[in-house]
């Protein structure tokens, strides 16, 4: 007997995976916008990224395939920017 995995069932076992939202606050405006999606991006398992530039915190918001708080953490800080994570 042959088993045949076809695409299909890769992107079934894909979009069974938990998403993992992850919401920090910064001290990022509009302008390091860009720069910071650029680097953030580069993580293969970051699956979204959003800023809230209105909120007072300055929100960044990651949605990843894993837990990804401390790589995102010490990114942003690489920078010279403030993230930390806020709790539930």
């Amino acid at each position: 007997m042959i088993d045949i995995v076809t695409n299909t069932d890769k992107s079934v076992a894909t979009l069974e995976k938990e998403i993992m939202v992850l919401v920090f606050k910064t001290n990022a405006r509009r302008i390091h916008e860009m720069w910071l999606r650029k680097i953030l991006s580069g993580y293969s398992k970051i699956l979204r990224i959003d800023f809230d530039f209105e909120d007072c915190d300055n929100i960044l918001r990651v949605e990843s395939l894993e837990d990804m708080r401390e790589e995102i953490t010490l990114s942003v800080r690489a920078t010279g920017l403030y993230c930390k994570e806020l709790e539930d």
